[in-house]
């Protein structure tokens, strides 16, 4: 109930947030030549992880948009 948002509001704004760039990672530490080193692979790692955790998040988001639907829905799917 942060800023006064419901939890589908808040839900949506957390996926928002969540996601990364990690190409953009990648690029930098490119450049920077830090690729092979133990943190920046720690650090895409983490990263790829997240990265396939929004494939749930796209796949319950939009089921938030209809009305009819509720959190005991979403516990199903």
């Amino acid at each position: 109930q942060w800023m006064g948002w419901d939890a589908k509001t808040s839900l949506w704004l957390g996926a928002l947030v969540s996601l990364s760039s990690t190409m953009v990672l990648l690029k930098t530490l490119m450049n920077q030549g830090w690729l092979g080193t133990l943190s920046s692979k720690v650090m895409v790692g983490i990263l790829i992880v997240q990265d396939l955790a929004v494939v749930p998040l796209i796949v319950l988001l939009p089921m938030l948009n209809n009305p009819e639907l509720g959190w005991v829905s979403l516990e199903i799917a």
